[in-house]
């Protein structure tokens, strides 16, 4: 059985005289390629067996919160009132983006 395989290639470039500045870069440059191929999704994912019934399980329950949410967000946008926590209204209008508060203290 063949495997797929990808290949994420970093050359040190020498842009600075500090050694340690060019490894830093390039070691960000490698995580940057790693994630955007997306190997550590991958990874995580065929971590552990996981049966074709529990990924259909899976896929049912993920379908059915998607309903549910699209319902939410249609009964939102007619101006219906909505008896769900607020946390799951403004992630529904936030587009399923979490929020991040950024930390505005002086250091």
């Amino acid at each position: 059985m063949a495997k797929n395989v990808t290949r994420v290639r970093v050359e040190l470039k020498k842009k600075y005289n500090d050694p340690e500045k060019n490894f830093r870069e390039m070691h960000q440059e490698f995580k940057r390629r790693v994630s955007n191929a997306g190997i550590l999704h991958d990874l995580k994912a065929h971590q552990y067996f996981e049966s074709k019934s529990d990924k259909e399980r899976k896929a049912k329950a993920e379908s059915k919160k998607k309903a549910r949410q699209q319902q939410i967000e249609e009964a939102i946008r007619r101006g219906e009132r909505v008896n769900v926590p607020s946390g799951v209204i403004k992630k529904i209008m936030s587009g399923g983006k979490k929020d991040k508060k950024t930390n505005n203290r002086r250091q």
